[in-house]
């Protein structure tokens, strides 16, 4: 069950070059306007055409999947896109952070204002909530673990509003299934009305949401169907950028990890599984390596998309990180866990080898599927030191793999990058997300370190160490986004801090 990806890798200062993206024009909506738009603090042309540069070169290299054509200026953005247009200039106003964290108070408003209290509703507003939910971690308005997924929640009222997740329609009625197989004349001669942009929102909403709902649990993801895949053969057919394939790809390992979440997961928490679960691992590690080698060469060295294949990887192996692998069909000393736990090994390693490759300027950016993948592999590490299994050779593994090392790493480089954003604002304002992140990792860090010692020490207790590093989390200050509720939560999702 080894990874099927090459080692190496290309070099962490070059990204995987995609196809540059010029769509026509006439391939995007129509200009719209809003009377309540909500002005950019700097009103100049100027300022807002460089906002926008900042959102380009830094930002949407991270998540290209909302296309904005590099000939389009800020005004005209603005005229065609407002709210997009006012989500973009306030991600890219982490150089003030307080007028950021007020705008964001404002757009959130805004958008929530005008779909529940207008009834508007348009692809503008769904494209500027998808940008918003990228990178909201970075200008909450409140502390992490009082945070709403109600943004999430809107990028569904607004797809469903606008119909994007199902086939264009003569007339309203009972939906009917698209057949994957069919081309777009067959399904409806209407549907080549629906554009590249709006299929690109409607899997890119399926991807951000699918994440947190997997990975960080936190909501309900959008379920794959029919015309999900019909769209991915839309977007690769017609495919105007390199990051439509990328969106396709991205789209279809999600689904991979959604269907061993419905089919092994959640029936094995209220069945006995009739089948061992490493018979469903085996039968989708298939399925995804016959995926991988399906995309092109070029997809396959873009080093954000094999974060995402082993990140799936992780996702597979979860049945043999449990720590109770009998119910879900291990024995004591089942070899196959063996096998699941060291491959299992092999992809978080990679995972966060690939990431810490990358330059420091991506620690301001990241985008929330980029952390969750991050946290992810963590915990994995976590979990893969603390596994009780005859073979697993625990003093061997924690010397390999080295966890506590990686949690050094990324936190001398969040708290880096922390340090800059924070020294540089005009006026005093709350810790930025990367120092809030490098804060609460250092005392989930804490945590593993007492749960090693007190494995060693016979005068401490697991409970009474495990007991002191939360009580430390519970009632310390509150910190940025990645703070340690949500670690905890992470790590209690594996019963790895109830014992």
């Amino acid at each position: 069950m080894q990874s099927q990806i090459p080692v190496n890798v290309p070099d962490s200062n070059q990204r995987t070059p995609l196809q540059a993206c010029n769509p026509p024009l006439a391939s995007r909506p129509a200009p719209q306007s809003t009377q309540s738009y909500l002005q950019f603090n700097d009103n100049s042309t100027q300022g807002q055409d460089e906002a926008l540069q900042i959102f380009r070169e830094q930002y949407a290299v991270r998540f290209p999947f909302i296309v904005i054509p590099p000939q389009l200026t800020s005004s005209e953005l603005r005229a065609q896109s407002p709210f997009l247009h006012r989500t973009i200039m306030l991600v890219a106003l982490q150089n003030q952070r307080l007028k950021q964290i007020e705008m964001s108070k404002q757009v959130s408003m805004e958008i929530a204002a005008a779909l529940i209290l207008r009834g508007e509703r348009s692809l503008d507003m769904l494209q500027a909530v998808i940008i918003y939910n990228t990178w909201s971690y970075y200008y909450s308005p409140v502390v992490p673990h009082t945070q709403s997924t109600a943004m999430f929640q809107l990028s569904f009222a607004l797809l469903f509003d606008l119909g994007l997740n199902r086939p264009v329609r003569d007339a309203e009625g009972p939906e009917m299934l698209v057949d994957p197989s069919k081309n777009v004349t067959e399904i409806n001669s209407k549907e080549g009305k629906r554009t590249l942009d709006e299929r690109r929102a409607f899997l890119s909403c399926y991807i951000l949401t699918s994440v947190i709902a997997l990975y960080i649990k936190k909501t309900d993801g959008i379920p794959y169907s029919p015309y999900m895949d019909y769209c991915c053969k839309v977007l690769e057919e017609k495919a105007e950028c390199g990051s439509d394939l990328l969106l396709v790809a991205l789209a279809k390992l999600q689904f991979v990890a959604e269907s061993f979440q419905r089919n092994v997961l959640q029936k094995s928490r209220n069945t006995e599984l009739k089948v061992p679960a490493w018979m469903y691992v085996k039968s989708l590690r298939n399925e995804l390596e016959t995926l991988w080698a399906s995309f092109s060469p070029s997809l396959r060295q873009n080093q954000f998309l094999i974060m995402n294949y082993h990140s799936t990887e992780i996702f597979l192996y979860e049945p043999c990180l449990q720590q109770h692998p009998i119910a879900i069909g291990f024995t004591m000393g089942d070899p196959q866990r063996i096998d699941m736990l060291h491959a299992c090994f092999v992809s978080a390693k990679s995972l966060l080898d690939i990431f810490l490759g990358q330059p420091l300027s991506v620690y301001s950016s990241i985008t929330v599927l980029e952390l969750s993948h991050i946290g992810q592999g963590l915990v994995t590490f976590f979990k893969l030191s603390m596994v009780d299994e005859p073979g697993w050779d625990l003093a061997y593994v924690r010397k390999i793999i080295g966890a506590g090392e990686y949690w050094d790493r990324l936190i001398s480089n969040f708290e880096q990058v922390g340090a800059v954003i924070d020294q540089s604002q005009p006026e005093p304002c709350r810790n930025s997300f990367p120092t809030g992140c490098s804060n609460a990792m250092r005392k989930i860090k804490g945590v593993y370190e007492a749960k090693i010692a007190a494995e060693t020490a016979q005068n401490v207790s697991d409970e009474q160490a495990v007991s002191l590093g939360l009580d430390a989390m519970i009632y310390g200050d509150q910190i940025d986004w990645m703070d340690d509720v949500y670690w905890e939560e992470m790590l209690n999702d594996g019963n790895f801090l109830q014992q």
